[in-house]
């Protein structure tokens, strides 16, 4: 049981488990995917808060191990105050959201962060922007970008070909060595250079 507090200051328990197994509980990522995972509502004001605990989500069915980590630790975890061990770690709900897309097209993470990478160098000038990887329409990935404009998210599409040669060049190990730090498990993110840029 962990302990929520509401804006309204009312404290009350909820069983938040330290570990999921996907395995068992499958409709965890429907949760995940629709924003309702970890969402609670108050007794006292019906206010619904998504508090963000420290969760290991495992599925012993496909080697899966991702620790997901809160937004407010983002910086301890990048600066190096604070460790984890897993095979990937995801910061903050959006980006478990995320991976969880990228595993249900059954893409490389690895190659979608290559092309965040692409798209950021490409809006120098915004030194800002988030970029999400929103799912896949035929033969193309799509991309919400956040922070071009105030209030408003611009849509892109990259080509599934562009994806597979990133991919090759990843197995490869033809990747240029600016990004490695991007590629560099567990946390697989464009956001750890983003984070040291800003």
């Amino acid at each position: 049981m962990k302990t929520i507090t509401c804006y309204c200051e009312n404290t009350f328990e909820a069983d938040i488990p330290d570990t999921i197994d996907l395995n068992k509980e499958p409709g965890i990522v429907d949760k995940i995917l629709d924003g309702t995972f970890l969402s609670y509502t108050c007794p006292k004001c019906e206010t619904v808060l998504k508090p963000e605990f420290t969760i290991r989500i495992k599925d012993s069915s496909k080697d899966l191990d991702l620790l997901y980590i809160s937004e407010i630790e983002r910086n301890s975890y990048l600066s190096g105050r604070t460790s984890y061990s897993a095979e990937r770690i995801v910061i903050g709900f959006a980006e478990l959201q995320e991976k969880f897309r990228i595993l249900k097209c059954k893409l490389d993470d690895r190659a979608v962060e290559m092309i965040k990478a692409y798209l950021i160098s490409r809006a120098d000038e915004y030194s800002n922007i988030r970029i999400f990887f929103a799912g896949k329409e035929e033969n193309k990935l799509v991309f919400h970008i956040e922070g071009l404009e105030d209030n408003k998210t611009a849509v892109t599409h990259i080509s599934l070909e562009l994806y597979e040669k990133l991919k090759k060049n990843i197995d490869d190990n033809k990747v240029d060595p600016a990004l490695k730090e991007v590629l560099s498990p567990p946390y697989i993110s464009v956001n750890k250079i983003q984070t040291v840029r800003d």
